[in-house]
């Protein structure tokens, strides 16, 4: 049985290597139970990873790799056979993996640019691929772009400073290989400012003995601020202008599409990873309207504020 870690995506299974542990001991399938309530259908890798904060407040992932079949399963259907094992009763899983190949897809990511009176430039991004419904992950991100990209393309050319590049980009869940791409091609030489939208609002889950009880708010979100003082307070102020509510502190490092390229322009984030993420909870009930729409209006302001500055004031 793993615990979950509410709001970055990580598990005990993972972070104390069990699932390693089980390999290694000659297991011929690895079966976890997901957390502590429901019966979630559940995406996530058994791999062993963890992220470690480093004394100077940067952040890094160790990882080691899991290669014997497995999956997780539901709260209610793991206590049964947990139960069962439990018992003494002989207990015999057989596990079938049907798998598909097409030929000839293809899956790019789409750029769209709003041109502005200068050769720099701020970009928006958004993972498009997901799991299940994807409504937080990354619907909620793609709203907010999308929402974004409406706002600025009401503004006359003449009256935009930066040019302003949208990106949704493919493979987030393979590796995010738009975010090197980014830096190998030169792109972000003369970026303003990088804006990553990503699993930004869902409704907040309290844990309660075996339940997850909804309540009537949006989770905290983790942040990321690579940048001047002024960014900083930019983002900040934006954030309590429009009630996006925050985890104290800054991670060490923008984890998701951005992660790759953090530290390579000034950039900003918000992400939330909750118990649902990657499961089939994750529904457009889950993701309230005005969560989004508080992110989009924040991430409004930071860019018409980061406009009035020049790119050496954004900068580290």
């Amino acid at each position: 049985q793993t615990i979950l870690a509410p709001g970055q995506m990580g598990n005990s299974a993972s972070w104390e290597g069990a699932t390693k542990r089980a390999e290694d001991g000659g297991a011929a399938l690895i079966v976890g139970i997901w957390g502590y309530a429901g019966n979630m259908a559940i995406w996530q890798s058994l791999s062993s990873f963890q992220m470690l904060r480093d004394p100077d407040g940067t952040a890094r992932y160790t990882r080691a790799q899991v290669e014997t079949p497995g999956f997780f399963m539901g709260f209610d259907d793991g206590r049964r056979l947990r139960d069962m094992v439990a018992s003494g009763e002989s207990v015999r899983i057989t596990a079938t993996l049907d798998t598909e190949i097409r030929e000839g897809l293809q899956s790019p990511s789409i750029f769209g640019t709003l041109p502005g009176t200068t050769d720099e430039t701020i970009y928006v991004m958004a993972h498009m691929d997901g799991y299940y419904d994807a409504a937080l992950d990354n619907a909620s991100g793609m709203a907010v772009m999308i929402g974004l990209a409406d706002y600025f393309a009401a503004i006359p050319r003449e009256e935009r400073r930066r040019n302003i590049t949208f990106i949704g980009t493919a493979g987030h869940h393979v590796g995010s290989p738009n975010a090197p791409y980014l830096r190998d091609q030169g792109m972000l030489e003369k970026a303003a400012l990088m804006v990553n939208c990503e699993h930004v609002a869902p409704t907040q889950f309290v844990a309660f003995n075996n339940e997850l009880r909804l309540t009537n708010t949006v989770s905290p979100r983790r942040w990321w601020v690579n940048g001047s003082q002024a960014l900083l307070d930019i983002t900040l102020d934006a954030y309590d202008t429009f009630g996006v509510t925050v985890i104290g502190a800054m991670d060490g490092r923008a984890t998701g599409e951005m992660m790759a390229i953090d530290k390579e322009a000034p950039s900003v984030q918000l992400i939330r990873s909750p118990e649902h993420k990657h499961t089939d909870w994750d529904i457009p009930e889950l993701v309230p309207a005005a969560g989004i729409e508080a992110v989009a209006r924040a991430f409004a302001k930071i860019i018409d504020q980061a406009n009035t500055l020049d790119i050496e004031e954004l900068r580290p």
